[in-house]
């Protein structure tokens, strides 16, 4: 089962898709976290999936000031910043042993389907298993 909840009707061929690989030290879900905090990107839905073990918590934006941010948060959900034209999909939660094949290839359906114009995966890896040579100047 994978299912993708949207409250946004926009034509997503003009967006460009922000997704976090779960990787060393969250570094991808936490750039992800930064980003929609930092362009204000406002929730419009959720992927509803038996790959991703299930939660639920409080919104990581949640400051105990503002009543709105102190929201339920769910293992994996979508956000858009129209005047980027991002759609940032911010998953929590770890993919379930022996399903990771399962979730991909549902996750790259919908990113077919939507045919964003751009799809940008926020990684990590360990600095010693990367070559100085693979360091932009």
């Amino acid at each position: 089962m994978f299912t993708v909840k949207l409250s946004f009707n926009e034509d997503l061929m003009t967006y460009t898709l922000i997704i976090p690989s779960i990787s060393i030290g969250n570094v991808g879900q936490l750039a992800t976290d930064l980003l929609i905090n930092s362009i204000a990107a406002q929730k419009v839905g959720y992927i509803d999936t038996a790959y991703l073990f299930p939660m639920v918590g409080t919104e990581a934006f949640a400051d105990g000031k503002d009543p709105a941010k102190g929201k339920l948060t769910t293992g994996c959900e979508i956000f858009v910043s129209t005047p980027h034209k991002l759609i940032i999909v911010q998953q929590r939660s770890p993919i379930i042993n022996g399903k990771a094949r399962f979730f991909q290839a549902e996750l790259r359906q919908w990113i077919k389907e939507k045919r964003f114009k751009l799809v940008v995966l926020m990684s990590s890896s360990f600095a010693h298993k990367r070559l100085d040579s693979q360091i932009n100047e």
